[in-house]
């Protein structure tokens, strides 16, 4: 603070000469008073305002981090939900690769059974007939005619 060392009470009490005199160092000094206590209110305003605003500041914070946890929640929700789906769709594709497996294996095992089956029959029908007719096989073979020989 501006030290009030001109000030002196007697003389302005005294002689309007001192007044006189001393008017210039009085309003020098009040413009001085002022100007510090004008400082110190700005100071003080500013403190006040700097600290408002960051009260202000740290609410927006607050209140944007419960939006993106609320967000991030909402997200995760969709996230688990679509793996659920997929887990689910996933299980249904192995099961039906599961079951072609293991229709395919028992075709195949119906195939590999019934494939040595049907060469031996081929096989026969081809010894029984040369020309692939079995029921008008005239081999010469009389047997089979004989109530309509005539003897």
């Amino acid at each position: 603070m501006y030290e009030m060392q001109y000030f002196n009470a007697f003389d302005i009490l005294g002689s309007s000469l001192a007044m006189e005199k001393d008017a210039e160092e009085m309003k020098t000094c009040i413009s001085l008073l002022y100007s510090e206590m004008r400082a110190q209110f700005e100071r003080r305003l500013k403190d006040e305002l700097h600290s408002e605003m960051l009260n202000m500041v740290r609410e927006e914070l607050a209140q944007h981090d419960k939006k993106l946890k609320k967000r991030e929640k909402g997200l995760e929700r969709q996230i688990n939900k679509v793996d659920e789906k997929m887990n689910k769709t996933l299980s249904a594709i192995m099961m039906l690769v599961n079951k072609g497996k293991r229709k395919k294996k028992i075709h195949d095992d119906i195939d590999q059974f019934s494939q040595p089956i049907e060469d031996k029959e081929d096989e026969n029908d081809a010894d029984d007939d040369e020309d692939g007719d079995s029921e008008n096989d005239d081999s010469g073979d009389d047997d089979d005619n004989s109530e309509f020989d005539d003897d």
